[in-house]
């Protein structure tokens, strides 16, 4: 919320209407990855006994490269997210090849 109007003031916009219900669209949308976030992290924590900070980080952390892969597939269709997704790809490749070599 506070990003977004900081956005509206740095291009001397004004918060009309559309701009405020962007702006709880945003919120909204947030909040319900922090739920889900959440609940995913619960659920590691209950079914594979994972700490909560290895719970919260999820696949990354366990170099579950399919799941990151999938979860990053909408970000490779945009042009603003190409590098973040690059980066992160590259990352999980890394995590994935660490943890196949640690296992053999």
């Amino acid at each position: 919320g506070l990003g977004a109007l900081g956005t509206l003031l740095l291009f001397h916009d004004e918060l009309n209407i559309y701009s405020f219900v962007g702006i709880i669209m945003l919120i909204g949308i947030v909040k319900k990855n922090a739920i889900m976030m959440i609940d995913f992290a619960l659920e590691a924590q209950r079914m594979h006994n994972l700490a909560p900070a290895d719970a919260i980080t999820g696949p990354a952390s366990r170099g579950d490269e399919g799941t990151i892969q999938r979860h990053l597939a909408a970000l490779k269709n945009d042009p603003a997210a190409q590098r973040l997704y690059q980066l992160l790809a590259d990352r999980t490749k890394l995590l994935a090849r660490k943890k196949n070599e640690e296992a053999a």
